[in-house]
């Protein structure tokens, strides 16, 4: 079962992985993407009683360490939506600017 939602997997993120290099985000921001909406995922969904999961939990769902859920939660804390935009490091967001300003596409 798992090999079937890998392969479905694989290809819905197709279309996602072309548009994100198209803006020119990098696999590592993908990754700490994924990573962060993993933890998201699993705080907010897995809990007992409605309350969010605790960080032993959503490391054994997610996989991650106890250590970097940690870590993953408090910048998820920390950052507003209003930050994300500027969450990607500066070459992906000056490559961003580049692809999509109107001065300079």
């Amino acid at each position: 079962m798992q090999d079937i939602v890998k392969q479905s997997c694989r290809h819905f993120l197709r279309p996602i992985v072309r548009f994100l290099l198209r803006q020119g985000i990098l696999w590592q921001d993908f990754a700490e993407l994924a990573k962060e909406t993993f933890v998201e995922i699993a705080r907010a969904e897995y809990g007992i009683d409605g309350r969010p999961t605790n960080n032993s939990r959503v490391a054994m769902l997610t996989g991650l360490s106890r250590r970097e859920v940690a870590r993953v939660r408090d910048v998820l804390l920390e950052t507003g939506p209003q930050d994300e935009e500027r969450s990607g490091n500066r070459m992906a967001r000056i490559l961003t600017g580049w692809y999509t300003d109107p001065e300079f596409t």
